[in-house]
Parts: C-alpha cells; structure tokens; sequence
C-alpha cells in the first residue's frame, strides 16, 4: 500500500473492515478490484506502486511484515476476507496496521491508487464492463 504508501497494502491494502488510513483512502471500487483480481494481479500493482512509496512508508510496512510476520500479499488477500479469517489472525493483522499506520494522515497520496487505476480491468470494471 504514505501508506498510505504501504504497498498495496501499501497497501493495498484493499480492505476491509479494518479501520487504518490507508484503507480508508481506497475507495470501494479499488478493494473491489483488488479483492476480485488474481495473486499475478495484485503482485502487479504491488510493484508499481513501491517505487512510489516514501522511505516512511517503506519502513512502516517492514515493520507491518515484521508484525504480523506475513508477507505482503498475504496480509492484502486476508484484509479482502476480514469477516472469514479466524479470529486470533484477524484481531493480528488489525492491531499490526493500527500499530503501524495509525497514525497516517488519510489525506497522503496513496502511491496504489494509480497503480491501480492504470489496469485496464479496473478500467473495464468501473465503466461496467
């Protein structure tokens, strides 16, 4: 996936009920396209968007990996499936990104927008087709 600058979850992270600035700057249309898109998809916007990314931000999802001890696909697949995770992953992975991104100003650029914005499918997806 600033994260927020958190890669894709940076996050992207497409997201879910967890409640963190990164999340809240996608808008619902982005998680939809990123929880309905394949791993090759999401490994995609992954690594457009971190060269984009602030040193901050960098540091923040090393520490957010560190945390929940996922790597970064895995925590963005699990936010899109929040309401079905067990509840001791689910109350990990939130309290890693509150811990982490806390305390992010939502109004960063979130270098994932674009990078997500770019794909044709999303494209396709918000025009309807």
């Amino acid at each position: 996936m600033a994260i927020i600058a958190i890669p894709l979850l940076t996050v992207i992270i497409l997201l879910s009920s967890c409640i963190c600035a990164f999340a809240d700057s996608l808008s619902e249309d982005h998680w939809k396209f990123v929880c309905s898109s394949s791993r090759e998809t999401i490994l995609e916007i992954l690594e457009c968007s971190t060269p984009l990314e602030t040193q901050d931000s960098k540091d923040r999802i090393e520490r957010l990996l560190g945390c929940t001890g996922m790597p970064e696909i895995e925590i963005l697949t699990s936010m899109c499936r929040m309401d079905t995770l067990p509840k001791q992953k689910k109350e990990l992975i939130s309290n890693c990104i509150e811990q982490t991104f806390g305390d992010i100003d939502p109004s960063e650029p979130n270098p994932v927008i674009p990078c997500i914005e770019q794909l044709p499918a999303y494209q396709k997806m918000v025009r309807g087709g």
